[in-house]
């Protein structure tokens, strides 16, 4: 009976793992989905955009892949490799986010945020099918309820990080924040920064001399 019961543990801590792996792409997802929420005024101010382009930016551009392009992905995941598809969508996605910090107009910041949202598209479909397969009917509520619980934590770390407070008090484009938009590497961060915050000295990460994160 031992090697049995050794089994079912190997098999509940698979179960464990990949259950965690899920929430945090799902919670990544959200992240850099919601991240533009609580930048989209000094992104906006940063570029000049009216409401309305902000407004398609932010909303019917990413909405419109998100939505279309979940249906042939998650055909693609019934019949192919769902593990692989979680991991291109993550790259993809990732990598428009990163990019978005580099947008230096209206227009190159638009096609970064389709990326996301057609990156997005492909992890809940593989996501959920995985969960189906490993968790039995009477078990699965659970395992979708903890899963779900990666859009509060998305959330949460997208409006934190997205927010975060520095030496020279929100300084929205440098300061070593994390996030690709709060942290675009551009010379007039200086003078922005000034500017915003009515202060005649920016901080020594606003400074030209000072560090940069991404």
């Amino acid at each position: 009976m031992q090697p049995i019961h050794g089994a079912d543990d190997e098999r509940l801590r698979t179960r464990g793992r990949t259950l965690a792996i899920l929430v945090a792409v799902f919670a990544s997802s959200h992240l850099d989905r919601n991240i533009m929420g609580i930048l989209a005024e000094p992104i906006r101010l940063d570029l000049g955009l009216t409401d309305s382009q902000l407004g398609l930016m932010t909303g019917l551009a990413f909405a419109i892949f998100y939505a279309t392009l979940g249906m042939p992905l998650a055909v693609w995941a019934d019949r192919g490799n769902r593990r692989n598809l979680i991991a291109l969508s993550v790259a993809v996605w990732s990598a428009m986010t990163a990019l978005g910090g580099l947008a230096q107009n209206y227009w190159q910041l638009l096609v970064t945020r389709i990326g996301v949202g057609a990156g997005e598209a492909g992890s809940n479909p593989p996501s959920h099918s995985i969960i189906a397969d490993l968790w039995a009917p009477h078990e699965r509520a659970t395992a979708m309820g903890i899963f779900a619980t990666g859009v509060s934590f998305g959330v949460l770390l997208g409006f934190l990080i997205g927010g975060c407070p520095d030496c020279c008090s929100l300084c929205w484009y440098g300061c070593g924040c994390p996030s690709p938009y709060a942290a675009r590497r551009s010379p007039s961060a200086p003078a922005r920064c000034r500017h915003r915050h009515r202060s005649s000295t920016p901080c020594a990460s606003c400074s030209p001399t000072g560090s940069w994160y991404w």
